[in-house]
């Protein structure tokens, strides 16, 4: 898990040094939803993505998001799953 959270926040910080870079104008990012309602997990990603230039919220500030059931095969599905409930 702590080498997931790593690789996420670096490529977070990857991300955030190409849109500075870019020409384009790109909407900046105000907020990312940690689609768990882990009290651990939710701490833990906040702890290791603070100072970046966005709020960390999860699904315990969304309570009227219905429960979701990861039935993907792989982490990506089920994370593509969660964002298609909470857009």
């Amino acid at each position: 898990m702590q080498n997931l959270l790593k690789l996420a926040r670096k490529g977070i910080q990857e991300l955030l040094i190409i849109q500075k870079r870019t020409y384009l104008i790109i909407i900046p990012m105000e907020e990312l939803i940690v689609a768990s309602r882990n009290r651990g997990k939710v701490a833990e990603i906040k702890d290791l993505l603070a100072g970046l230039p966005f709020q960390v919220t999860s699904l315990l500030d969304y309570p009227h998001v219905p429960e979701i059931i990861e039935d993907g095969k792989t982490y990506r599905a089920n994370a593509m799953k969660k964002a298609g409930k909470l857009l």
